[in-house]
């Protein structure tokens, strides 16, 4: 009588596979779901890293231009190996994507320039801080000193103060 209960589902070994299915079906889906919130989840936030920028710069430089690009995923390999298709599990969820900016202002002098970069790589919201340029520039009838900086904003940790 046991035995046929076992086959007839009515038992454990029917329900267990069941149960198993089951919980397969929930974890693909949850990581499909956590795949998704990665893809959405905005790791460097634009207004805290403009903000921090304004707050660096002193009282004699402005910004003209401020342009920022999200590129894939800072970890080479990621492609899928097996080709097209759904990924394998253990590589649903990937880094954040890269944040790049490029910053072009005007500063009084070349020295108020040098100081905005050191600050600017001192603060631990930025990274790959580079200048590409300076040169003298007009700005409201003024001799003022043009720059470029790029630099990357960083992932913002969760529980990291």
């Amino acid at each position: 009588a046991a035995l046929s209960a076992l086959e007839n589902g009515s038992g454990g070994w029917r329900s267990a596979r069941d149960q198993l299915a089951e919980l397969e079906q929930k974890r693909a889906l949850y990581q499909q779901q956590a795949a998704l919130v990665s893809k959405l989840d905005d790791a460097a936030p634009l207004d805290a890293a403009i903000g921090e920028v304004s707050r660096l710069l002193n009282e004699s430089m402005a910004i003209r231009s401020l342009t920022v690009e999200s590129a894939g995923p800072p970890a080479a390999g990621t492609a899928n190996p097996a080709g097209p298709g759904p990924a394998p599990a253990a590589a649903a969820v990937q880094p954040p994507p890269v944040t790049r900016a490029c910053l072009i202002g005007v500063a009084a002098t070349d020295v108020d320039v040098g100081i905005f970069l050191g600050k600017l790589g001192a603060c631990p919201l930025f990274g790959e801080v580079s200048m590409s340029y300076t040169r003298p520039s007009r700005a409201a009838g003024r001799l003022m000193r043009e720059f470029e900086v790029k630099f990357i904003i960083k992932p913002v940790v969760e529980g990291a103060s």
